[in-house]
């Protein structure tokens, strides 16, 4: 935590009131007790906790060195005004149980005498956030006053100094070295200028004021308002700059997307709603306005302040300015009952701070920065004149940006997003259709793979959020290089497609859809799946009637009809924490509804169990008698989604105590027997994942540690190119001088943004153990133009680089084993973190200069709990599920290593056959006509046919024990996992001799001859 540095002597008006300074030791030493403390006083909530030892999991001293404080009670006169104003700040570091010694990431500034004006005085608190909200915060504490000074419009407008000096203060930040695209601060401010207060807001920490009642009492009243997606006009303004507000358990499909669930702050369940880019799963803050935050800033999280003025009265005793630490689980009521129990500012201070550490370990295992300010006003005198408050705010919208590309493969990756179908109100959208409509849409389901997959209960929702469009002749339905997110069907009408052959030719009528015999035709099939630009422009040539189906409306509502409040109530059963995110999908699909009477008893006690229930509607009581003599009695009720009898899956036991209805209650039930039969024993599973974590534990052990030194963007050089789509590119860079080298994800700035986003892998990525096949990320920089996440892999080349260079683009059946296996290894590790990779194909796997293959590239990696909806990805590699909008889990990794072993074996896809058509490519896959070349060896062939089953429960590879015998399948004879794991294996012979022959990465200094130059877009 940084301060300003109080000068030693203000001017006359300052107080000699340091009594307490001498008893409490100066600024950030530690907190001594006064001695004349009485543990009687029912304020001294710090006090009596410290004589009590009542410090959590800390000892009194461990707690006393987290505290940073005014090292005493402060005090200034203002002449003009007539007044005192005494204060007292306290800090406390945040308790974190996995990183004790995390920085504070408050910072508080407090001047008198501000800007040489004995009656102005400057408050502010500032609350960072992210892996670099500390410099963030401490950069806006020193920036915004400073600025503030140099204001003229200070001492006519101090509103307006106010919002300049936050918006200025947030784009020097962005200019500056403090990488804040995912970091920043929020801040308030408390300009005290004579018998006015200015307050200045940013985010959701508070200030607020006591006013005094006419029964002596103090009510509390609020100086802000928190700016967060609580508040109405703050969450629409952000969604018009394009913001997706989420809870996480909506972004995971756990809840209703299509419903604002959230009420008010203190009842969120500890899932406040969120911001989100569209498209995309980050950057997830619960604020709607911050300094910093680049990447936010897009979606209208700015930094302009709203400002409050108002007039003080000699009824205003108390102002208290403190980060949300404080307010997370204290009202402003509460605050000010108990500051106005003490005569010493800092007492109040520290009774609030200790309070409020004792509230966030009540229902947290950690706690927040908690930092306060408390102001007491002391002899100010009514001069009979009264102001109204006055609030004053600018509502700029800001947001919206477009991708800057760098160049596209044939079928280029699809970059999908979890949080793209969650913007859609489903309920608004809901109609009913006509049987003519019904019939028109089922005879289109034959024949589109998408809706085809469908089951009657969801194509009956999807036709629920059909719409309608009537057009007119010479009416554009979709325009050629726009963004497709529609599919129409033709009800009546004639519309002509045209297509331009380059950009500014005049464009050619290539065809006509139109009602022909009762077949409705329909286009924009593809825009179900992903927005990928159209191909032709659409035009009523005939005023016509279409009917269309949004691809947002189409996976929100098949996202609503998933199982997501039953995954919630899975994951928190301790027994089951072994399983992946596709096993407890599997789980609760297996699950049998049944009904109880009210009074009719669902287990008994005594009974042996075989069955685990959760209860879906109702309520039942749960009573226990202690001998067969005494009557049972209640010891608890339970509701909704809680559960019973989970020790019957993991063995046959009897039941400890009846479970009997209160009303009418629906269970969903599993027996042990049906585990077993689709999962395998919970036991064996157990064992299974903790000789996983033995393994990857020694594993990691032998990865080298991180840099010894920090990089920097001017550090590192570049030496050729990965791969490269859309806005990024992956790329060899190197530490001149060093030997250092590394694999740098960059990703481009779209124009006119000075910065850009941090990859959403990201948090997938770190997720998952580093190992030798799955680096760590090491440092991300900050250029102005990319933002480059830097891992410490030294890579080679891609597989497909090395299969260029191939005949025939083939590998021997050692190379392919050996390559398979560590894809194994490293997919295994993802799936038992809950992150699904989606990524893998050949042109994304890493070969080392070592000739370790590993997993560098998370851009399209999500951490899961059942079923999600995205379609991303690179398209060959796509598993039919995906393609069928059925949802997926990570067993569409094990059909993308299917494909990819079935490449590296034939030197060619298994589903393109020729053709440049991404549509038929899709209904290949969901075809599944996978052609096998004659001389396919045999066991490489039942792999991949293991790999690549059409269900993908069935498949190879799927759940804790399918690993297993994936890695037990005969193709894998004589690999030596454990080696594989620590990316020691010996080299087969055709591997090494590519790498031996692989002539350098393009534009590499190997390639080219000279020295690779910084990285540009």
């Amino acid at each position: 935590m940084t301060w300003f540095k109080k000068k030693d002597k203000a001017k006359a008006g300052e107080s000699k009131d340091e009594g307490k300074a001498t008893s409490r030791g100066a600024q950030n030493k530690g907190l001594s007790l006064p001695p004349d403390l009485d543990p009687s006083n029912a304020g001294a909530i710090y006090s009596s906790a410290l004589l009590k030892g009542q410090f959590g999991p800390l000892t009194a001293a461990e707690y006393k060195q987290r505290l940073t404080t005014s090292g005493g009670v402060r005090s200034w006169y203002l002449p003009n005004a007539g007044y005192t104003v005494k204060y007292a700040y306290v800090s406390q570091r945040g308790l974190y149980p996995d990183k004790l010694d995390k920085a504070n990431q408050d910072a508080l500034c407090a001047h008198v005498n501000f800007a040489d004006d004995g009656d102005q005085l400057l408050f502010g608190v500032f609350d960072g956030h992210g892996e670099h909200g500390t410099p963030c915060a401490q950069y806006a504490m020193q920036r915004v006053p400073m600025l503030m000074k140099q204001d003229p419009e200070l001492s006519k407008n101090p509103h307006v100094a106010f919002f300049n000096a936050f918006v200025n203060a947030n784009e020097q930040m962005h200019q500056s070295n403090i990488d804040d695209t995912m970091s920043g601060t929020t801040g308030i401010c408390v300009l005290v200028r004579g018998r006015r207060i200015y307050v200045a807001n940013v985010g959701d920490s508070r200030a607020i004021i006591s006013e005094q009642r006419p029964d002596g009492t103090h009510g509390a009243q609020d100086l802000s308002s928190d700016q967060t997606p609580f508040r109405r006009d703050e969450i629409d303004r952000v969604r018009q700059c394009g913001a997706v507000v989420l809870t996480l358990d909506q972004l995971e499909g756990i809840k209703d997307p299509t419903i604002d669930t959230w009420t008010n702050e203190y009842e969120d369940d500890g899932d406040p709603p969120r911001l989100w880019l569209p498209h995309s799963m980050y950057p997830g803050t619960a604020f709607t306005r911050s300094l910093g935050d680049a990447i936010a800033e897009r979606i209208g999280v700015f930094a302009e302040p709203e400002v409050l003025i108002k007039k003080l009265t000699p009824r205003n005793k108390l102002v208290i300015i403190a980060s949300d630490g404080v307010f997370e689980f204290l009202p402003s009521q509460s605050v000010i009952d108990m500051a106005t129990k003490f005569a010493d500012p800092e007492e109040a201070a520290l009774s609030i701070v200790a309070e409020s550490y004792r509230l966030w370990l009540q229902h947290e295992t950690r706690t927040d920065d908690i930092t306060i300010i408390v102001l007491q006003i002391e002899g100010l005198v009514d001069d009979g004149a009264e102001e109204d408050d006055v609030i004053v705010t600018n509502q700029t919208v800001h947001g919206g940006d477009a991708a800057l590309g760098l160049l596209e493969p044939a079928f280029p990756p699809v970059l999908g997003s979890a949080g793209e179908e969650l913007t859609v109100d489903v309920q608004a959208l809901r109609s009913s259709r006509t049987e003519s409509e019904v019939d028109m849409l089922e005879g289109l389901t034959r024949g589109n793979f998408v809706l085809a997959a469908l089951s009657p209960e969801e194509r009956e929702a999807v036709y629920s959020v059909v719409q309608r469009q009537r057009v007119k002749a010479g009416e554009a339905v979709i325009n050629q290089g726009g963004i497709g997110d529609c599919f129409y069907v033709v009800k009546s009408g004639e519309f002509d497609v045209y297509v331009s052959p380059a950009p500014g030719e005049e464009p050619e009528k290539v065809y006509t859809y139109l009602v022909d015999g009762g077949e409705h035709p329909s286009f924009g099939e593809l825009g179900l799946l992903y927005g990928k630009p159209r191909a032709a422009m659409v035009v009523a040539a005939t005023e016509g009637e279409l009917l269309y189906l949004q691809r947002a409306a189409f996976k929100a509502v098949l996202a609503s009809l998933d199982l997501g409040p039953v995954l919630q109530a899975l994951r928190k059963v301790d027994l089951l924490s072994c399983l992946m995110p596709c096993e407890v999908q599997l789980l609760a699909d297996l699950m049998q509804s049944r009904t109880f009477e009210p009074g009719q008893a669902i287990v008994r006690q005594g009974e042996v169990g075989d069955s685990f229930s959760i209860i879906l509607d109702g309520e039942v009581a749960v009573t226990v008698a202690r001998n067969a003599n005494e009557e049972p009695k209640q010891v608890l009720t339970m509701g909704r989604f809680q559960y019973f009898g989970e020790r019957a899956l993991l063995q046959e036991s009897k039941r400890a105590a009846n479970v009997i209805a209160v009303n009418s209650v629906t269970v969903l039930e599993v027996s042990r027997a049906d585990v077993e039969e689709h999962l395998g024993p919970l036991k064996a599973m157990a064992e299974q994942h903790k000789r996983w974590q033995a393994a990857v534990a020694a594993a990691a052990k032998k990865v080298p540690g991180p840099p010894p030194t920090p990089l920097t963007a001017e550090s590192l050089s570049a030496h050729g190119t990965l791969w490269a789509y859309g806005d990024m590119a992956v790329r060899r860079y190197e530490q001149p001088g060093t030997g250092s080298a590394y694999l740098v994800r960059a990703t481009a700035m779209p124009a006119g943004f000075v910065q850009v986003p941090v990859l959403k892998g990201r948090d997938a990525h770190q997720a998952v153990p580093v190992t030798a096949l799955v680096p760590r990320e090491v440092a991300v920089l900050k250029t102005s133009r990319a933002v480059m996440e830097v891992v410490d892999a030294r890579p080679l080349c891609t597989l497909q680089q090395l299969a260029q260079q191939q005949p025939q683009q083939r590998f021997d059946e050692k190379t392919v084993q050996y390559v398979a296996a560590s894809l194994v290894t490293a997919l295994e590790s993802c799936h038992r973190c809950g992150v699904v990779y989606r990524g893998l194909s050949t042109d994304t796997v890493v070969v080392s200069e070592e000739g370790v293959v590993q997993l560098c590239e998370f851009r399209h990696a999500k951490r899961i709990h059942g079923r999600t909806y995205t379609m991303c990805g690179s398209p060959e590699f796509m598993a039919p599920e995906m393609l069928e909008m059925r949802g997926h889990t990570e067993a569409v990794d094990w059909w993308a290593l299917g494909v990819l072993v079935f490449c590296m074996t034939a030197g060619t896809s298994p589903f393109l056959h020729d053709t440049e058509d991404e549509l038929q490519l899709y209904y290949n896959i969901i075809e599944g006509s996978m052609l096998f070349p004659p001389a396919f060896p045999a066991v490489t062939r039942t792999l991949v046919e293991g790999l690549m089953q059409m269900d993908p429960v069935q498949r190879l590879g799927h759940g804790n024990l399918g690993h297993q015998a994936l890695k037990q399948h005969k193709f894998f004879d004589g690999v030596d996992w454990e080696k594989i794991a620590e990316g020691t294996h010996p080299l087969p012979a055709d591997l090494f001799r590519a790498m031996e022959d692989f002539t350098g990465l393009a534009g590499s200094a190997r390639q080219a001859g000279e020295s690779g130059g910084h990285f540009v877009i």
